[in-house]
């Protein structure tokens, strides 16, 4: 991976909801995890204050989820595995913010439409993987 996130828990709890990107350069070289074979599958973690996840955000799904009560707080920082990476990082601004996007309920996949497609097109990976089958 080029980019690895630290997430480190200061207080409180967070819960992260976690899927393999199929289409991700890493699940090229090797197989996908199991629980990727199911789309209801996933992995949950939760951190709890002072602990330490190292995630490769590009080759992971990713929510999370807070408790509904209570107070956590929590930092993120990237870590980048090579100069071309660190130089195009030296050039981004983080943020987080509430982002609401419709999920295809095979795959739990975004179903924004690719571009260029005809609005209404489902963009999820099994109706891309279908649409590939068909035209061949």
């Amino acid at each position: 991976p080029d980019v690895i996130t630290m997430h480190w828990q200061l207080a409180g709890a967070k819960c992260w909801h976690l899927r393999p990107n199929a289409a991700a350069e890493v699940w090229r070289k090797s197989d996908l995890p199991h629980l990727a074979r199911s789309a209801r599958n996933r992995l949950s973690l939760s951190c709890r204050t002072g602990d330490v996840l190292m995630i490769d955000t590009a080759a992971w799904y990713h929510e999370t989820e807070l408790p509904a009560t209570g107070f956590s707080c929590s930092i993120a920082r990237d870590f980048y595995t090579s100069a071309e990476a660190a130089e195009l990082g030296r050039n981004c601004i983080s943020e987080q913010m509430t982002i609401t996007q419709h999920l295809c309920s095979r795959c739990l996949t975004p179903t924004t439409p690719p571009l260029g497609a005809p609005p209404g097109t489902c963009g999820c990976v099994c109706c891309c993987e279908q649409r590939e089958v068909t035209a061949v």
